[in-house]
């Protein structure tokens, strides 16, 4: 869900793919959790276990990022055209209405019921944390 509110700062004319993008968010989310954790324990208990959760945080976000793509794709192709130009290529709804050649109320309906899939697709994900 945090990705899906950031995507408005994604810039895809950068050289970063949206995979490794959605994976440094996951990436900051988990280090952020291990610090609130880590508070109050000795340097040599963080380290040890620091090093245990980087390999642990490398395996479970690629496993994010891998099924948000997933679930990305597997949205119905009318659903994914107006996901990936709203959300990844931050067009306007009207933009996205025009470049579909839809209503906008259409691109509004569309995409909501393509978050509800997401949101759905990607609910054990975001209960693993």
């Amino acid at each position: 869900m945090r990705a899906f509110a950031a995507l408005p700062r994604f810039d895809h004319t950068k050289a970063a793919k949206l995979s490794t993008w959605l994976l440094t968010i996951a990436v900051r989310i988990t280090l952020d959790e291990l610090a609130r954790a880590n508070q109050g324990r000795t340097a040599s208990d963080v380290e040890a276990e620091d090093q245990t959760a980087t390999v642990v945080e490398q395996r479970h976000s690629r496993d994010v990022a891998v099924r948000i793509r997933a679930a990305v794709e597997a949205l119905p192709v009318h659903q994914r055209a107006v996901v990936v130009l709203r959300e990844f290529e931050e067009m306007s709804y009207e933009e996205v209405a025009v470049a579909l050649s839809l209503d906008v109320g259409t691109v509004r309906s569309r995409l909501s019921r393509a978050r509800e899939t997401l949101r759905l697709s990607l609910r054990e994900v975001y209960h693993d944390r």
